[in-house]
């Protein structure tokens, strides 16, 4: 399945991962399912803090943070096509401040919340004034307003319709979580035995 993209083209499999702005733009979402779009952008954003607080601890930038950037596989979102890479923290401050600046964090949760930007109005402010210094800092806030928002949607829609479409968008986070854990274990453990190699020749 070829698509083109200006002058460039790429190759994704029938049923396969796709661009998160494909994803977000197609995903027919109507006013009768608020609950499940608000949570399901929750869960992507989970990620996305996620995947850039990974990038960011190697000590290194994305350094070219937009939706075309990411890609969607069955509820993964993954951070691809990285830009020029930037070492050092003003550059990291700046990947998630500056919400004017169309490659910023916060440029991708404005769009990605668009248009209920209401539940992330504080993190958008704080950004906007560069106010974050680290990723836990927005994360946390992050967290916050879905906190917040949970209490706004059991508010306004049938308190346990709302707990169980939590309950499943939060395990569905945790799986990933632990998928990830055991990736980076197995990682660790064959670099550990590549030292031990090495130290043996």
């Amino acid at each position: 399945k070829w698509r083109q993209y200006g002058n460039c083209w790429d190759l994704l499999e029938y049923g396969g991962p796709c661009h998160l702005f494909e994803y977000m733009r197609e995903k027919n979402w109507g006013k009768e399912n608020e609950i499940e779009r608000v949570l399901e952008r929750y869960f992507i954003g989970l990620q996305l803090c996620d995947g850039l607080y990974y990038i960011h601890s190697k000590g290194t930038t994305h350094g070219d943070l937009h939706p075309r950037n990411v890609v969607w596989n069955n509820g993964v979102v993954k951070y691809i096509d990285f830009g020029r890479d930037h070492d050092g923290f003003s550059t990291r401050k700046a990947e998630l401040n500056n919400i004017s600046h169309p490659h910023s964090f916060s440029s991708m949760l404005d769009w990605l919340f668009y248009p209920e930007k209401f539940h992330i109005e504080t993190i958008l402010k704080k950004a906007t004034n560069k106010e974050y210094k680290k990723l836990r800092e927005l994360r946390h806030d992050f967290l916050g307003s879905l906190k917040n928002t949970i209490k706004y949607l059991k508010d306004k829609y049938n308190s346990d319709n709302v707990e169980m479409e939590v309950h499943k968008m939060l395990c569905r986070y945790h799986i990933l979580q632990s998928q990830q854990a055991r990736r980076e274990k197995k990682s660790s453990e064959i670099d550990d035995m590549k030292v031990i190699y090495h130290k043996n020749l």
